[in-house]
């Protein structure tokens, strides 16, 4: 995985939404979505019903979800304390950070496979992953913030919008926001990112001495 790459996904694009690539192609790439099906890719069979889940612009607007999800940070909740509640304050920022982190971090550049368009990250198999651990508690977090604002908020936006905010509100410099990216509805589009059967024929890792074990492909 380059790290660049996908530091690029996390700290997104400033500026308005005529400039930002998920928003220009929201409603091509539902339509797209809807008519074809890549045969090719066994873990590509079923897109076609998988990439119609939640997407779009909240109707009271990005801000209004980040200043939401600003005040969850300070908020401790009982079924999963925060970090230094019992010291200098409740904080749950570096949480979302690494949820953010983690979320598009799966993204490959070798052929633009992963990162947080589409959500994925809240189903198996990235969910279990081992470095996922415990991210389903910040998810659950975030879920009153996600039914609170409905279908035109992405679980993708809203976990990539937890991360940048966390940055803000802990005063670290952030690049901008950039909204649109559309859920699946399961995690099948992550199988080939390995390890699994669909990443071993697809993108099978070589090991040719100069590096570790392989784990995965990413």
């Amino acid at each position: 995985m380059r790290l660049s790459k996908a530091a690029i996904v996390l700290a997104l694009f400033k500026g308005s939404n005529a400039a930002c690539p998920f928003a220009k192609k929201v409603r091509s790439r539902r339509l797209q979505q809807q008519q074809s099906i890549h045969h090719s890719e066994p873990a590509h069979r079923a897109l076609q019903g998988r990439r119609t889940g939640d997407g779009g612009v909240p109707a009271a607007g990005y801000d209004a979800v980040k200043n939401d999800i600003i005040n969850l940070l300070t908020a401790s909740q009982d079924f999963w304390p925060s970090d230094f509640a019992d010291t200098v304050g409740a904080n749950y920022g570096p949480f979302m950070i690494r949820l953010a982190w983690h979320c598009s971090g799966s993204y490959r550049a070798t052929d633009g496979r992963g990162g947080c368009d589409g959500g994925r990250i809240r189903h198996d198999p990235e969910l279990n992953w081992p470095d996922n651990a415990n991210l389903d508690k910040a998810l659950q977090l975030l879920e009153p913030i996600k039914e609170k604002y409905g279908t035109h908020l992405s679980w993708g936006d809203l976990v990539v919008l937890a991360g940048n905010a966390a940055i803000e509100s802990m005063g670290g410099p952030i690049l901008g926001f950039c909204g649109g990216r559309i859920d699946d509805f399961d995690g099948s589009s992550s199988l080939v990112l390995g390890p699994s059967a669909e990443q071993e024929e697809l993108t099978p890792c070589i090991n040719d001495g100069k590096q570790g074990a392989c784990i995965g492909n990413l």
